[in-house]
């Protein structure tokens, strides 16, 4: 979005201009420039995403309210990933240097997810 020069719409930085009749072309470019923020928004989302969010009016809060869920759901993806890693053990009749070498493995995917297992844990 910023290579487009449309990331304002999406942090809402840029309002909607006040109308009068010196800026009539500037309210002409903020909604035409909205209205492709909003497509391109929604070009790019699950179809159950873009439902949740099509009667919120701007971009700025459409944007707001994906960061949100999103953000919630990768929260609690973390903690299930990290609680699930904390619960394993070595199955029975398994070398512990192998248990210990896929343990090791696990550790460094978790944290390409933003889990962080410090040798503490």
């Amino acid at each position: 979005m910023h290579g487009k020069g449309l990331w304002t719409h999406f942090d809402g930085s840029e309002l909607l201009p006040v109308e009068t009749d010196d800026n009539k072309d500037a309210v002409t470019k903020w909604k035409t420039d909205e209205a492709k923020a909003r497509s391109l928004l929604t070009q790019r989302l699950p179809n159950v995403t873009v439902s949740k969010i099509a009667k919120i009016d701007t971009v700025a809060k459409r944007w707001k309210a994906i960061m949100t869920d999103f953000s919630l759901k990768n929260e609690l993806l973390q903690a299930g990933l990290r609680q699930e890693f904390m619960d394993s053990r070595c199955p029975r009749g398994e070398f512990i240097d192998v248990y210990l070498s896929k343990l090791l493995k696990k550790r460094n995917n978790l944290h390409s997810y933003g889990v962080n297992i410090t040798d503490d844990d």
